[in-house]
């Protein structure tokens, strides 16, 4: 449970990392999909998606194991499974159908013409910066107050430890 749990939470915060440089809004549009593959391979390497989920991965699986001790002696499998299930080499062909299905060609063209303008070279240069940031953000927001979940969850164990008493028959005294 505690692997599919950690699993999931990698899944997530990979998308969380790359998001960034994959969130920009797809309308729908009565054009055709993009069929220039190139174009966004030219986009994929322009935006550095390949490094930032590369770097995103690393990051993930060190934190993982610095967590989890008993994933250190099999942190060498952790790594060539990760690789082969969400590294770039299994990501990339789906990564460029999903642009494919989402943008078309001018939308590829116009998001290259962007990322390759100092707006979008800038924007480039600061999203490790600011994905890290928002991460320490939402890390720091949520270990500062986490006595309050963990007062919540006592709570509520001890309502259904009440319930559960209400269920039993009071001694009868002479």
């Amino acid at each position: 449970m505690q692997l599919i749990k950690h699993s999931t939470l990698a899944l997530i915060l990979l998308s969380l990392l790359a998001g960034p440089l994959l969130s920009v809004s797809a309308a729908k549009s009565a054009e055709p999909p993009a069929q220039d593959l190139g174009k966004i391979n030219e986009l994929l390497i322009i935006t550095r998606v390949e490094e930032t989920m590369t770097a995103a991965m690393v990051s993930i699986l060190a934190d993982l194991i610095a967590t989890t001790p008993e994933w250190r002696v099999h942190d060498d499998i952790l790594l060539d499974y990760t690789e082969e299930q969400v590294g770039w080499e299994a990501l990339h062909p789906r990564i460029v159908a999903l642009y494919a299905q989402l943008f078309t060609d001018a939308d590829i063209q116009a998001l290259i013409d962007f990322y390759t303008s100092p707006a979008g070279q800038k924007l480039l240069e600061a999203t490790p910066d600011l994905s890290e940031r928002t991460r320490q953000l939402v890390t720091e927001r949520f270990e500062a107050k986490l006595h309050i979940l963990e007062m919540r969850m006592k709570h509520r164990e001890l309502e259904q430890i009440e319930h559960e008493m209400s269920f039993i028959p009071a001694e009868e005294t002479p």
